[in-house]
């Protein structure tokens, strides 16, 4: 039984409901104050999977690539409008979410169910059961969904089922790339995760014009990058 990803769901959830409760109570100040010190710790901890990185080159231009198909595609745009029309759905219409409360929404999902901590929390369990990883990480994200759901509500929440389908999707087939996922791939592939969190902490500061949610192909790229560049002895 996949534990620590249960744990980190559910982890989602319940955050997500402390901080709808606690929105009551206090202020919009703090609120803001909360969002920055989250982009802070968001920083810290994207600098720390920098540092684990194998080939810097391959890094950059995974994050090179992969931004580039990212734009192309619009994903951050993409994910920002489905989110507008599932909330609008299920408000029946009425709902008037601003597009910063749907920014913060991205983040969160992008948080959630894409950063590199998660996915490669979930092919470890998947690999060879452990879910140490997922459960340090449940820790932290209870106090992330309660930071973001005392903003804009129990609709962070509802971002457990996507998170779900992505989790127990890769959990299926982490045995298919467990061959390929040596100390050089995993290292890569945390440090281009760490990157993406780094620009989501400055996106959460309003610095820069990022938008995280497009960079997330390189985390393909560099998995691809990697095994190719050790298949011809670079």
């Amino acid at each position: 039984m996949p534990v620590g990803i249960i744990v980190d769901i559910s982890a989602v959830v319940v955050g997500g409901i402390i901080g709808t409760f606690l929105s009551k109570h206090i202020s919009t100040e703090l609120k803001h104050n909360l969002f920055k010190i989250f982009a802070l710790a968001a920083i810290a901890l994207g600098v720390v999977s920098i540092v684990k990185v194998d080939n810097i080159i391959i890094v950059v231009l995974s994050l090179i690539v992969g931004s580039i198909i990212g734009e192309l595609l619009n994903i951050d745009g993409k994910v920002r409008n489905l989110i507008k029309k599932l909330v609008d759905k299920f408000s029946h219409g009425k709902s008037h979410m601003s597009e910063e409360a749907i920014m913060e929404i991205t983040l969160a999902a992008t948080i959630f169910c894409f950063s590199g901590t998660a996915i490669f929390g979930v092919l470890m369990e998947g690999i060879n059961g452990d879910s140490t990883i997922l459960l340090s990480k449940s820790i932290l994200d209870i106090c992330t969904s309660a930071i973001f759901a005392a903003s804009v509500g129990i609709a962070i929440s509802l971002i457990a089922v996507p998170q779900a389908l992505i989790y127990f999707s890769l959990f299926f087939i982490a045995q298919l790339i467990q061959p390929w996922m040596n100390d050089a791939v995993i290292g890569n592939f945390q440090a281009v995760g760490g990157l993406i969190i780094v620009a989501l902490g400055f996106q959460l500061l309003n610095l820069g014009g990022f938008k995280a949610m497009n960079y997330l192909p390189s985390m393909v790229f560099v998995i691809i990058f990697t095994i190719l560049a050790q298949f011809v002895g670079i």
